[in-house]
């Protein structure tokens, strides 16, 4: 007489396996989705920095990016605050908001570390800035850095 289906026990030996499988799959989408949005914070960072230091570059003015622990704010303005800076691509004021950004919300700057002590970033026309900073960022366990070059103005980001 042949067997016509599969035991209790070998469906249950099935299920077991396919259920740890599905664990470590949400658990590895979870920590990648972590780190994505982290990354993608210091990316919007280090894009407004170099955005400003462009600026002081080909305008012959200051610029300078403020970066607010407390509100989690960052804004690129003219060192005079005289003009309003648009983004390139959105062309609204440039300003990023973290906790209100649908894409980067839940992100802290855990700390912004200057050899000056100042938080903004200012640009002179060559493109350098006063001191190296450096802006700490974490989401979920996941950490990331924007790094300012005072002497040449580099911007870089990093785990």
């Amino acid at each position: 007489m042949g067997r016509d289906g599969f035991t209790l026990v070998e469906v249950m030996a099935v299920v077991v396996i396919l259920a740890f499988i599905a664990m470590l799959a949400v658990s590895n989408f979870s920590s990648s989705f972590n780190e994505k949005k982290v990354r993608g914070a210091a990316d919007e960072i280090a894009d407004a920095l170099r955005h400003a230091r462009s600026k002081a570059m080909q305008s012959g003015r200051d610029f300078r990016v403020d970066i607010n622990a407390d509100t989690e704010l960052i804004e690129v303005v003219d060192v005079d605050g005289a003009a309003v800076i648009y983004h390139p691509a959105s062309k609204q004021p440039y300003r990023i908001d973290l906790p209100t950004s649908a894409l980067l919300k839940g992100v802290d700057i855990e700390a912004v570390n200057s050899a000056t002590g100042l938080t903004p970033v200012i640009f002179d026309t060559h493109g350098s800035t006063s001191s190296d900073t450096t802006i700490d960022l974490s989401f979920a366990g996941q950490t990331r850095h924007v790094h300012v070059d005072a002497v040449t103005g580099r911007v870089t980001t990093g785990p």
